[in-house]
């Protein structure tokens, strides 16, 4: 057997025959690298794959801390009158840029002496109408979105046991509060 030289062919002589192969001395040492590589077992290689040049983007996050607010409420409109059971509609001007919670409190005075005048029932977001109570909250809108200058209309129902006439004659209070996100 003759050391093969660059670009020079070698023989390979065994068993009564002579074969002539054409390898470079490059080609063996990469064979011999691999062969090499094969019989140390499983190795990790690692490289950069899809590497090109060409234009990027960039994804830019603005953090805002979480805030909402009721800028107006507007005054009680009757919709239907059924002998001491009326239905009316309040219009709120609503804003927030995160998840919210709309909710109606009542505000009547408590122990009163001589008994509740009327009760007073609101919708609460499941679309049943919830009876409020002095003190007690019902939630009646929930958002899960930032909404900007939003008009819901929140239906109460009362029921009067003596006539009362008043500018707005519901004795509520509204707060919206901030779902916390995670």
């Amino acid at each position: 057997m003759t050391i093969p030289v660059v670009n020079q062919p070698f023989r390979l002589v065994g068993c009564g025959s002579v074969a002539t192969f054409g390898i470079e001395r490059r080609s063996i040492w990469r064979l011999a690298a691999l062969s090499t590589l094969a019989l140390m077992g499983p190795v990790v290689l690692r490289a950069q794959i899809g590497l090109a040049s060409g234009p990027s983007s960039i994804l830019l996050i603005a953090a805002v801390p979480p805030k909402a607010s009721i800028s107006g409420v507007g005054s009680a409109r009757e919709a239907t009158r059924r002998g001491n059971l009326r239905e009316q509609t309040v219009v709120l001007r609503l804003s927030a840029n995160t998840g919210y919670r709309l909710l109606v409190v009542g505000t009547a005075p408590v122990g009163s002496s001589a008994g509740p005048a009327s009760r007073l029932w609101v919708r609460g977001e499941c679309g049943r109408f919830e009876e409020v109570t002095p003190g007690g909250a019902v939630t009646v809108l929930r958002g899960r979105q930032a909404v900007a200058d939003w008009e819901p209309g929140v239906t109460f129902r009362s029921e009067d046991f003596e006539p009362v006439e008043s500018p707005h004659g519901i004795s509520v209070r509204y707060e919206v509060r901030i779902d916390p996100t995670i």
